[in-house]
């Protein structure tokens, strides 16, 4: 078994995981914390703030237009989208922490555009965007330079992870039961009977989604407060 860096959570039991029931219509956040209070590195860098009331730190290098790297330092709050206003950053407690909203730029694609138009009045020529396709938004009243290094990175990222988002608020909870089934070694037959008991093809099912669940815990959770 993999060492623990949180509490167990029996994954078998749908009753360690009611306050996330779909029709109990959690937000964004909540599921965000969720995913994030999985992450064994955030685990790690909090344990680490525990130890040190010092807020671990990173190192982001950013590449310029003149094909240079820059270096750009983040504390861990910086790191993973956190609010200094926080009222919770322990991955042992459910209260989800304050994350970052609002900033800019921010990355809608065609599931993000079909939302907001079945809420505002919304040019039609957007809704044309691809499912591969990125719409940027930017701010006028915040720095260009550093909106355009994160339009860099979220590209690049983008690239990089070689995967478009999609919301799926009903996948989420079989994500999380799945992280925590992984987390104490259960056997792939217990995980199938489980989670997946009428589903053809199941063994296939289970590895997309555990893969889908990691991206989720470990950056994809961002995605969710994108707008």
């Amino acid at each position: 078994m993999k060492k623990p860096a949180w509490k167990l959570i029996d994954w078998t039991d749908l009753k360690n995981y009611e306050h996330l029931d779909i029709e109990k219509n959690p937000s964004d956040e909540v599921f965000a914390w969720e995913f994030l209070r999985r992450n064994p590195q955030y685990q790690n860098d909090f344990a680490e703030y525990e130890r040190t009331q010092k807020f671990p730190g990173y190192t982001r290098y950013i590449l310029t237009g003149e094909g240079k790297y820059i270096s750009r330092y983040e504390d861990m709050l910086d790191w993973y989208g956190l609010s200094r206003e926080f009222v919770n950053i322990d991955p042992k407690i459910a209260t989800p922490p304050v994350f970052v909203k609002g900033v800019y730029p921010r990355f809608l694609q065609k599931d993000d555009l079909l939302e907001l138009a079945a809420i505002t009045d919304m040019d039609e020529d957007f809704l044309e965007t691809k499912q591969d396709e990125i719409v940027v938004v930017l701010s006028t009243s915040q720095s260009l330079g550093d909106q355009f290094d994160r339009i860099k990175d979220q590209l690049q990222l983008t690239q990089d992870k070689n995967s478009a988002f999609r919301r799926r608020r009903e996948k989420y909870l079989t994500y999380l039961r799945l992280l925590d089934a992984d987390l104490l070694d259960a056997p792939e037959d217990e995980i199938l009977k489980v989670l997946y008991p009428n589903e053809e093809k199941s063994r296939t099912i289970l590895f997309k989604n555990l893969t889908a669940a990691k991206k989720m815990r470990d950056y994809n959770y961002r995605k969710l407060l994108a707008f």
